[in-house]
């Protein structure tokens, strides 16, 4: 009898969770689609912001949909505005919970298995701790919170208990409130679970971190000849990228001294990337490196594409969404005749292969301009706007909301990729029998060719110190030729390398690049144009 008994309580127990998870896995297609909404406002403690996002990560992952959105920066909010009116997302339930309801429904769901403790001054070990997060669905816990521990069995008996709560506020459509007190709202349950890891000691800097991580992390995490994550400790701490990184399994490290040569935190570095390039596919570093912003230009080949996304939240969010399949932009408005009497300007917006800029900067500036195009169309001068390819399945929303602003609400703008095409790394630079050249040459047509683009910004390895030392009128008025005879035989390498990557897109969409180094490069690459930067 008392088996069956427990038999039944399994199943029922087992089918309230299944529901509560069947809940969240539509993409707002039916009234029945619920996302949670976090707001993590200034005085909520650093080490809460971070357990929320990989409570957030973790969620979206094990529901495969857009689950739990935390607003931690300004633009956030505008961004769940625009989610909230936009028509494919109208059969939404947006409710709002507190941190601590969030963890209860990561617990709820099944969505986590435990917790790892750290300790918040030893700053080194974050990327590590969060990288830990995502291979063991565990929320990071601060020493000063730390949780009692459990055995799996409480675990279990935890879960199941957390899911009948949730289950019957469900039922009873009733939306979790904010504690009234900073105590209930900011404070971590101490029955959160079992402790997988206490990391509080285990290392003394981030070269032991890392190398420990390489050693029994690396080969555990998701798609690390694809994407791995480099991440300033202190924007860890609050939460930025996080919940991405447990999302994807991601590898996470942070090497300040990567980029010098000799040093151990080099040698490591040239471990994480290795992998990738033995397995010829471009390797993606998402996050941000300050002392050296073309990353590739601190490993052996060359090959890895920075993507500038350390201020970037709820990528786990967005990226659960519909990919970009192909988007069109406007006709192209008709030309006057040329004349040769006329000085023909192009008005561009650079570095828009950081997520971050298209997130956050370029939001502000979109809405902006909308605004003044609104008012007065005769101050509303055509721009075109650099934009990462990447949107299309990091953030498909975002770069849809840019199309829809450009073509409903002027139409004469357009977009172009960003540097280098399909992202940022010095193309020639990557040796001429190296394949991964050619990947990157087909990358960027592919990407162009989707989002309907004919250019891009191509920044790639050249020498100014000679143009610098003329006025702006002579620098403007030379023709490439004559810049080229003013440049030494090394420099004429380096410009007839780049001639040659540039030639390989004829006979693609692109058809035109833009570019500082483009003085130094024929007007005409056979059927590709360049076009040089003159102010900045």
């Amino acid at each position: 009898m008392k088996i069956r008994l427990t038999a039944i309580a399994v199943w029922l127990l087992s089918w309230l969770v299944f529901t509560v998870a069947a809940e969240l896995s539509d993409e707002c297609t039916t009234p029945n689609a619920t996302i949670y909404t976090i707001h993590l406002e200034d005085n909520v403690p650093a080490e809460l912001k971070l357990s929320a996002s990989v409570a957030a990560g973790l969620i979206n992952r094990h529901t495969q949909a857009p689950s739990v959105f935390n607003a931690i920066l300004p633009p956030d909010l505008l961004w769940l505005a625009s989610a909230k009116e936009d028509v494919t997302m109208s059969g939404c339930t947006w409710v709002a919970l507190s941190v601590v309801e969030l963890w209860q429904l990561a617990w709820s769901l099944g969505a986590t298995n435990g917790t790892v403790l750290y300790d918040p001054t030893e700053t080194w070990s974050l990327a590590t701790v969060v990288t830990l997060c995502g291979i063991h669905s565990a929320l990071p816990v601060a020493a000063s919170q730390q949780p009692v521990h459990r055995t799996r069995l409480h675990q279990w008996l935890h879960t199941a208990v957390t899911a009948v709560q949730h289950y019957i506020l469900s039922w009873l459509q009733r939306s979790p409130q904010d504690g009234s007190a900073s105590q209930s709202k900011y404070t971590i349950p101490l029955d959160l679970g079992y402790v997988i890891l206490d990391t509080r000691g285990m290392w003394a800097n981030d070269l032991q971190a890392t190398s420990w991580a390489i050693d029994h992390l690396f080969l555990k995490c998701k798609q690390t000849s694809e994407m791995v994550a480099i991440q300033v400790p202190e924007l860890i701490k609050q939460g930025l990228l996080a919940d991405f990184i447990v999302a994807r399994q991601l590898f996470a490290f942070w090497l300040p001294d990567l980029c010098q040569p000799g040093t151990s935190a080099h040698g490591l570095f040239a471990k994480i990337t290795q992998t990738a390039w033995h397995q010829q596919s471009l390797l993606t570093v998402i996050g941000y490196f300050a002392s050296q912003e073309e990353i590739a230009a601190c490993s052996q080949h060359h090959t890895e594409v920075a993507l500038v996304s350390d201020w970037s939240p709820n990528l786990s969010f967005w990226s659960r969404m519909t990919p970009v399949a192909t988007l069109h932009q406007s006709p192209a408005l008709p030309l006057p005749p040329y004349s040769s009497n006329c000085a023909y300007v192009a008005i561009i917006t650079s570095d828009g292969d950081s997520l971050q800029m298209n997130y956050n900067s370029m939001r502000g500036m979109m809405d902006t301009r909308a605004a003044i195009c609104s008012s007065n169309s005769s101050v509303c001068p055509p721009v075109s706007w650099t934009i990462s390819s990447r949107l299309a399945t990091l953030a498909p929303f975002v770069l849809r909301w840019h199309y829809r602003q450009a073509a409903l609400r002027w139409g004469s703008d357009s977009f172009l990729l960003g540097p280098s095409g399909y992202g940022f790394l010095h193309p020639t630079a990557i040796a001429p029998h190296d394949s991964l050249r050619q990947v990157m040459i087909n990358m960027t047509s592919a990407a162009a060719a989707q989002l309907d683009m004919s250019s891009y910004v191509h920044w790639d390895e050249y020498d100014n110190s000679n143009t610098h030392q003329m006025t702006s009128t002579q620098y403007s008025g030379l023709h490439a030729d004559e810049t080229l005879l003013l440049k030494s035989d090394s420099l004429k390498v380096g410009t007839a390398a780049m001639e040659g990557y540039i030639a390989n897109f004829q006979n693609t969409s692109i058809q035109a690049v833009f570019s500082p180094i483009t003085p130094y490069v024929h007007r005409w690459i056979g059927k590709v144009a360049t076009f040089r930067e003159l102010i900045r």
